[in-house]
């Protein structure tokens, strides 16, 4: 046991670097490994939406009968499209060896913003166009 009446004192001006404090956490290179599995992770879903959209889009549009009529306003193709690019674009970041760990978390969180924008402007976007407004 300690003895309590024991008391150390800390001198703050010794201990506390300003410098190190204004850094930022980011500035510290992740371990290998786990840039690796965030590369991965992200070139996996990025695939996966990439593949998922070039084919679904097409498929059920046509199947649907109304594949040329998905060209004729920028808010039905707009949405697909910026998803099939940002997913390409991704894809493509993910297979450069050299992108920095904080490089990665920004592509990241941005295709994670660009997915939910383009799924809902998807859904919502002009989907109540035939509704007269004095009717909303």
């Amino acid at each position: 046991m300690s003895d309590p009446s024991a008391h150390t004192t800390i001198d703050p001006q010794k201990t506390f670097d300003p410098l190190r404090a204004a850094t930022p956490v980011s500035s510290h290179p992740l371990p290998t490994e786990l840039l690796e599995l965030s590369r991965s992770r992200l070139r996996l879903v990025s695939a996966f939406l990439f593949g998922v959209t070039v084919v679904a889009w097409p498929l059920t549009t046509g199947i649907r009968g109304v594949f040329l009529e998905e060209f004729e306003r920028v808010n039905q193709w707009g949405p697909v499209t910026f998803l099939i690019l940002s997913s390409a674009l991704v894809l493509a970041l993910t297979y450069r060896p050299r992108l920095s760990g904080s490089t990665l978390l920004r592509v990241g969180w941005a295709y994670n913003v660009a997915v939910s924008f383009s799924w809902a402007f998807m859904q919502y976007l002009g989907e109540f166009d035939w509704i007269p407004p004095e009717q909303i």
